[in-house]
C-alpha cells in the first residue's frame, strides 16, 4: 500500500514513473530518467563513460526542493494541491476539478506530497 512507502530511493523512483511520467533506460544514447512525454533525458549521462554509477531520481520524498517538481507537475496536470502543517507532521490534499479529494498526512512535507500525488495518479 502506498501508505506504508517510507522516504528514500523506491519511493523517488515510483514517483518518478508513476507521477513525473519519466522511465528508467539504458539504451545507446545514455543512461537515466527519461520524460516519457518528450522522450528527453531528465537525468543521467552519456554512456560513453562507463563507470558512470546508476543514476537515482532526484530525492523527491525527503527534499522539498524536490517535492516542489512534484507540486509543479501537479499543477500543470490541472491538479489544486494544498499543502499545510498539521499536528503532527503535514498534510497535502490534491482536488482535481473539484470532482474529488485525495488528502495524505505524514511526518514531513515531501513525504505527505509524494504520498498524496501517488494516490492522486491510482498508484
Amino acid at each position: 500500500m502506498t501508505d506504508n512507502l517510507q522516504p528514500g530511493p523506491e519511493l523517488d523512483a515510483l514517483v518518478a514513473e508513476k507521477v513525473m511520467g519519466w522511465e528508467y533506460v539504458i539504451d545507446g544514447e545514455g543512461t537515466g530518467w527519461v520524460d516519457k512525454a518528450t522522450e528527453q533525458f531528465v537525468t543521467g549521462y552519456n554512456n560513453d563513460d562507463p563507470s558512470q554509477p546508476e543514476i537515482a531520481p532526484p530525492p523527491f520524498s525527503t527534499s522539498i526542493a524536490a517535492a516542489w517538481e512534484v507540486v509543479e507537475k501537479l499543477k500543470s496536470d490541472n491538479r489544486t494541491i494544498d499543502i499545510s502543517s498539521a499536528t503532527p507532521g503535514w498534510r497535502a490534499i490534491i482536488d482535481e476539478c473539484h470532482d474529488w479529494k485525495v488528502e495524505v498526512r505524514a511526518e514531513t512535507a515531501p513525504r505527505a506530497i509524494c504520498l498524496a500525488a501517488m494516490k492522486a495518479s491510482g498508484a
